[in-house]
C-alpha cells in the first residue's frame, strides 16, 4: 500500500498537473528528460499523493543516441578513409595531404565522377603524375592476435598496359598486384592478407605504386579486421623480468618503404624518425642485404635515423643486429655509428672491400630497461654522399 505510493511521489511528477484530479488509464505528454524543472515542468511538483488509487501505469521509453555515446554503437573503423572519400572531389585531384593517410611519395590522385569507386564514391590512382606511396599507423591493435588486410584494386581507365602495385605492412612488402586492362572500374579485384600483430600493438599499411606513367593501380576500400576464431586474441603474456623474451620487430628494418626504382631521397620514412637528413633508400642500383632496398648513410652528406622499439622485456637481453657494405660509388672507406638509446654502441667501418653484395653483419648486445623499450640509431659519419650502407636491422633475443 503506502510504500508503492511513497514511490511513486517521488518521482519528478510530469505525469499530473496540480490542478487536475487524477484519472486513470488518462494519456499524458511526454517529457523532454534533462531538462530543468522549471522549464520542463512547470506548473507541477512533486508531492505526495497519498489518494491515488493503485490500477496505474506509466512508461518510460528511451534510445540510443543516433550520434553516438549509446551502447548500440559500432566500433570505428580501424583504418582511417579507406575508402578515400575525403577530401570529396569533383573529378579527380592531385594531392600532397589525405585525411588518414601520410603521402610519403606524391602527389597521390583521389578520382571521383570519372570512374566507378568500389566503395562510395571515390577511390585512388597510385600513379599521380608518377608513381606515389602513400601510407598509414594503425594503433590500438592486439599484440599476437591474427588480422587480415584488404582491399580492392583495378586500374586507371585509360592505361595503355597492366600498371602494378606494392602492399606493405611494418616496412615489409607482404604483397604485390597487378590491374590488367580488361579490369578497368567497374571491375575490381579483392585482395586480402593477413598478419600477426607485433608487441607494440600497431601496424602501419603502406600502398605503392610500382609501374611507370600516370596511369596506375586504382585502389580502394581498405579494411583491417581481427581473425581467429571470432573472439579476441589475448596478448602473449611477458615472462618475469630476464626471463626468455619474444622477438621484437623493428618497424621497415629493411627499408623496403617507400619503394623506390633506383634510389630516392626523403625526408621521412615509415617506422624511422629522421635526426638529420634528407635521407637515401637504393633500390634496383645494387643488391640489397634483405629484400630489395637499403640505406646509404650519406644522401647528400651524413645522415641520421633512430627509432623507438617496444615491448621489450624489462631486464632481458637483447641483440641488435644488422647488416652493413659501402656505396659502390665510394672510393675510401666509409664510417658510421650505431646507437643504442643515445650511447655510441658502436663505430663501425666500410670498406671499398665492402661493396655490396659483400656486406658484413654487426651485433650489439643490451639489456632491456625497466621501460621496455630502446631508441636505436644509425648516423652516418663520413663526408660526402657516397657513405656506409646499412639493411636488416633486427631486434631478437640475445642466446
Amino acid at each position: 500500500g503506502a510504500g508503492e505510493d511513497e514511490i511513486y511521489a517521488l518521482l519528478p511528477n510530469p505525469l499530473i498537473n496540480q490542478t487536475d484530479p487524477f484519472q486513470p488509464d488518462r494519456d499524458v505528454p511526454s517529457v523532454a528528460l534533462g531538462q530543468p524543472i522549471s522549464t520542463t515542468n512547470a506548473g507541477k511538483a512533486l508531492n505526495p499523493y497519498p489518494g491515488l488509487l493503485r490500477s496505474y501505469k506509466f512508461a518510460v521509453t528511451f534510445g540510443a543516441d543516433p550520434d553516438g555515446g549509446g551502447g548500440g554503437t559500432p566500433a570505428p573503423a580501424l583504418v582511417v578513409n579507406g575508402s578515400f572519400e575525403k577530401p570529396s572531389v569533383a573529378n579527380w585531384e592531385l594531392l600532397d595531404s589525405i585525411p588518414g593517410w601520410d603521402v610519403i611519395t606524391g602527389p597521390a590522385e583521389i578520382d571521383n565522377a570519372i570512374w566507378a569507386a568500389s566503395d562510395g564514391s571515390q577511390s585512388m590512382d597510385l600513379n599521380g603524375n608518377a608513381p606515389a606511396v602513400v601510407a598509414q599507423t594503425i594503433t590500438g591493435l592486439t599484440p599476437g592476435a591474427t588480422y587480415a588486410l584488404s582491399f580492392d584494386y583495378s586500374i586507371n581507365p585509360t592505361a595503355q598496359a597492366n600498371a602494378t602495385a606494392d602492399v606493405s605492412i611494418n616496412g615489409t612488402v607482404v604483397l604485390s598486384v597487378t590491374g590488367t586492362t580488361d579490369m578497368k572500374p567497374p571491375a575490381y579485384q579483392q585482395a586480402s592478407v593477413e598478419f600477426i600483430v607485433p608487441a607494440s600493438g600497431q601496424a602501419t599499411i603502406g600502398f605503392s605504386g610500382t609501374s611507370s606513367g600516370s596511369a596506375g593501380a586504382v585502389i580502394d576500400n581498405v579494411e583491417m579486421t581481427g581473425i581467429g576464431g571470432g573472439g579476441p586474441v589475448e596478448p602473449p603474456v611477458e615472462p618475469p623480468s630476464g626471463g626468455v623474451p619474444a622477438d621484437i620487430p623493428v618497424v621497415n628494418g629493411s627499408f623496403e618503404a617507400p619503394v623506390v626504382a633506383n634510389w630516392g631521397a626523403f625526408d621521412s620514412i615509415p617506422g624511422w624518425t629522421t635526426t638529420s637528413g634528407p635521407l637515401e633508400l637504393d633500390g634496383a642500383i645494387w643488391p640489397a642485404a634483405e629484400g630489395s632496398q637499403s640505406m646509404d648513410l650519406n644522401g647528400n652528406g651524413p645522415v641520421g635515423l633512430e627509432q623507438v622499439v617496444t615491448g621489450l622485456t624489462p631486464g632481458a637481453t637483447y641483440a641488435l643486429t644488422y647488416q652493413y657494405g659501402v656505396h659502390t660509388g665510394a672510393t675510401s672507406s666509409k664510417t658510421a655509428i650505431v646507437f643504442v638509446n643515445g650511447n655510441i654502441a658502436e663505430n663501425i667501418t666500410a670498406t671499398t672491400a665492402m661493396k655490396p653484395p659483400n656486406y658484413t653483419s654487426g651485433r650489439y648486445e643490451f639489456t632491456a630497461p625497466a621501460s621496455g623499450q630502446v631508441t636505436i640509431g644509425f648516423a652516418g659519419s663520413s663526408t660526402g654522399s657516397t657513405g656506409a650502407v646499412i639493411d636488416n636491422v633486427e631486434i631478437s633475443p640475445a642466446p
